[in-house]
């Protein structure tokens, strides 16, 4: 069955349409993989502020051991404050992701005088918390938006290998049983004038 022009035209639009789509998923792709880029550098800057935040409470609880004792440490260390945490949901570009919010609900006010380093090493240990709370939300990000990196992919891979090409071929026979069609007709309108000419 040979095909109209309006198919013709039609399917030229489908394939315009598909290949704005996959533009679009490209560029997608690529703003989700700066952000997993700029994520993976925060983490590895926090982890080393964390590392360092870690032997900097330990040295500091060493010394409070030695200031007040262990027994007494623990005593102190065992009413301490509690964390008010709190997940929400925000979209980066489509993705659902965490936001982590935290709050400790009494300060460490640190004061000269007896027990400072015990109090010292407490509110250290509260921004190493403080410190794996926000890798924690950043690997949650940076995980999902992995998963939409892959979705995305996929998509534009589906488009670029199975939906292009099958959309390229159907117009492409198309144009070609319009072309047939023309030069059949040509060939009838030449000999219909030559047998009207005789």
């Amino acid at each position: 069955m040979i095909k109209s022009r309006t198919e013709l035209l039609k399917l030229k639009e489908e394939i315009k349409f598909l290949e704005d789509g996959k533009a679009i998923f490209e560029e997608k792709r690529n703003i989700l993989l700066k952000e997993v880029m700029a994520i993976v550098d925060e983490i590895e800057e926090k982890r080393k502020r964390l590392n360092a935040k870690v032997l900097e409470g330990y040295k500091t609880l060493s010394k409070a051991i030695m200031e007040v004792g262990e027994g007494r440490l623990l005593k102190e260390s065992s009413g301490g404050g509690k964390i008010v945490l709190s997940v929400a949901e925000q979209v980066f570009a489509g993705v659902v992701v965490p936001k982590v919010s935290f709050e400790f609900e009494k300060e460490v006010v640190v004061e000269r005088g007896e027990g400072i380093f015990s109090k010292l090493s407490e509110r250290i240990f509260r921004e190493v918390v403080e410190l794996i709370l926000e890798i924690a939300e950043l690997e949650m990000k940076g995980w999902r938006l992995a998963e939409e990196i892959k979705k995305t992919t996929v998509r534009i891979n589906a488009i670029e290998n199975f939906y292009l090409p099958d959309y390229r071929e159907k117009a492409k026979k198309i144009e070609e049983e319009l072309e047939e069609s023309e030069r059949n007709a040509i060939a009838l309108l030449k000999s219909w004038r030559l047998s009207y000419a005789r």
